[in-house]
């Protein structure tokens, strides 16, 4: 089974080639802020960059998409967080994917919270006889633990998500 597990975010976005349940390929694409004339608003800049970054990360996937023939794409599911003008982009990146995979690649989503709890990373510690939501960064590092754990060596938490996630899909296949 040939599997592309993908961690999508405006920033960057992991991803994870796994073939026969062996890891083969995994990395980081993390596009440039081109944007950085003060001149600009600072809205608008973040605008342009976010832009401009989720273009190069659609370009970078298609290009991952092509490379091989996958027996089916895993994506991290979007949620409607802070920002809506993110959680638009990541949806657009989605669709995107969707439209290349269309009748030839099944495209499948997972929750943070499901491959979490597959994985057994805790998503919650006890503080003064209390358990309490982890916070991002804490998350982020267990992530990043449990794939070293698996003997791989992520350069950032956007290829150890991808990198659980695949590992997630292989370990409950259906």
């Amino acid at each position: 089974m040939k599997i592309l597990a993908l961690d999508l975010s405006t920033t960057g976005a992991g991803y994870a080639y796994f073939n026969n349940n062996k890891l083969v390929e995994s990395g980081t694409i993390k596009p440039d802020n081109p944007f950085t004339d003060k001149q600009i608003a600072p809205k608008m800049r973040k605008k342009l960059n976010m832009d401009s970054r989720c273009h190069d990360i659609s370009e970078t996937i298609l290009a991952l998409l092509k490379k091989r023939a996958y027996d089916e794409i895993i994506i991290e599911d979007t949620f409607s967080g802070k920002d809506p003008y993110c959680f638009k982009w990541l949806c657009r990146l989605q669709g995107i994917i969707i439209g290349y995979c269309l009748n030839k690649i099944p495209v499948l989503f997972v929750l943070p919270s499901q491959w979490r709890k597959t994985l057994k990373i805790p998503l919650t510690k006890e503080v003064n006889s209390k358990m309490v939501r982890l916070k991002n960064n804490d998350l982020k590092n267990a992530d990043i633990a449990f794939a070293k754990s698996l003997g791989y060596n992520p350069i950032d938490d956007n290829e150890a998500d991808a990198i659980c996630i695949g590992y997630s899909r292989i370990i409950t296949p259906d």
